[in-house]
């Protein structure tokens, strides 16, 4: 069983993870998003690149057997 204050840690530190990859990933999105429409002249191409991307992103972590967060296998052990 973790002590509360350890998981109070790992809280902390699962929150901070989550605002870098969101800050990175909305800094991407920002700087890619007028490339493809550049490139492609189509908003809804955009769209459907994104979606794809999600779902495809999601199996691989499904089929790969993986977590959005590395810590959480440790506490099933």
């Amino acid at each position: 069983m973790v002590s509360p204050a350890e998981g109070a840690r790992n809280v902390r530190v699962v929150s901070a993870s989550n605002l870098l990859t969101g800050t990175y990933n909305n800094l991407l999105q920002v700087v890619l998003q007028p490339i493809v429409i550049y490139l492609t002249g189509s908003v809804v191409l955009l769209g459907a690149l994104q979606a794809v991307a999600t779902r495809l992103g999601g199996l691989l972590y499904a089929s790969f057997g993986f977590t959005r967060c590395p810590c959480s296998r440790a506490s099933l052990a």
